[in-house]
């Protein structure tokens, strides 16, 4: 079987359906689970990494819940020591069919649960307070009046932005132990989300201080359709559409996309209709991206720069040479506030 991760064991869960379930290395210590879903992570899916741990070595965690305008992620982590970055252990998109208390009977019989932390921006569902008060569990509705580590941040600013800047700020602590919060944004940081919507977060002096939100990829795709009478609907989420190809390497650089294993990329110009549009949507964006981030690198040189989202551009040199990429900024922003 292949997929095993460095010094693990790999196995079928006895199922027929192909899917497996990695078992860590050694001993089940506290440096091996963070070893052990750091490797898992790298497999590039989600999956249960540690189903398998004895449920005396999961005690005291927390669930994560991220409602998207696209979909809903859940996720199961630990808290850091010292209000530095915890870890997430676990993590999969909700489905439609579950409901929640399907689903947190489900995760409650693996890890014990003892709070959780919600950021809501898509479709409000009225039963999910109330399914949390029956499983006993403190949670915490993330907002604009939450204490965190951001000050005096804007009436009715999104919570997926608060989470993505607190996230952005707990992910750079990690590199930086020494530095606290207020020194990691006092030259500026700038939070970009490349989502259904683009959004750029402004923080300065542990302040949101500014933002701009623009439509994401898709979204531009369809407001050409919706406001053309000939112009086609392209949908990234379709199952023929190339990820690699498109999400990865929007840069034109068909050499680059090539070593990575993609087998085409979108040119600069399009010599097609589709290629037209999608030129427009995806360079577009990485232009934008890049040069909000070299205005601002203008007036704040030390600026610091985050990227998250489902829609990865990779940057010119020159910018790329300033920012971290994370997946996961939601999910850490909220396990940053439980």
């Amino acid at each position: 079987m292949s997929g095993c991760p460095v010094g693990g064991v790999s196995h079928t869960d006895g199922n027929d359906d192909g899917q497996s379930t990695f078992l860590p290395p050694g001993n089940d210590s506290e440096s091996n689970i963070k070893t052990f879903c750091t490797l898992a992570y790298q497999q590039k899916t989600f999956r249960e990494v540690v189903g398998n741990f004895p449920s005396s070595t999961i005690l005291g965690m927390k669930l994560l819940i991220d409602i998207g305008n696209t979909c809903t992620k859940l996720a199961v982590g630990c808290s850091g020591k010292d209000g530095r970055k915890g870890e997430i252990v676990y993590i999969e998109r909700k489905s439609e069919c579950e409901s929640w208390a399907s689903l947190f009977t489900r995760i409650g019989s693996i890890y014990s649960i003892d709070s959780c932390a919600v950021s809501c921006v898509g479709h409000y569902d009225a039963s999910l307070p109330d399914t949390l008060r029956q499983q006993s569990w403190p949670f915490i509705w993330l907002d604009s009046d939450t204490p965190c580590l951001l000050r005096d941040t804007p009436k009715g600013y999104g919570s997926d932005r608060l989470a993505d800047d607190l996230g952005a700020i707990v992910v750079l602590q990690e590199q930086m132990p020494h530095v606290s919060a207020e020194e990691i944004t006092r030259d500026g940081l700038l939070v970009i989300d490349a989502g259904t919507c683009i959004t750029y977060d402004f923080i300065r002096n542990s302040r949101v201080t500014s933002g701009v939100i623009s439509p994401g990829a898709q979204l531009r795709l369809k407001a050409m359709h919706d406001h053309t009478a000939l112009l086609p609907l392209i949908n990234l989420d379709s199952p023929d559409f190339d990820h690699l190809h498109y999400n990865l390497y929007g840069n034109g650089d068909a050499a680059h996309a090539s070593r990575q294993g993609a087998s085409h990329v979108t040119p600069l110009m399009g010599t097609n209709t589709e290629d037209c549009m999608l030129s427009a949507a995806l360079h577009g964006i990485r232009f934008e991206i890049e040069g909000y981030i070299r205005a601002l690198q203008r007036q704040y040189p030390r600026l610091r720069v985050c990227l998250t989202g489902g829609n990865r551009f990779e940057m010119s040199p020159d910018v790329a040479s300033r920012c971290l990429y994370h997946p996961n900024l939601v999910l850490y922003g909220l396990l940053s506030i439980v």
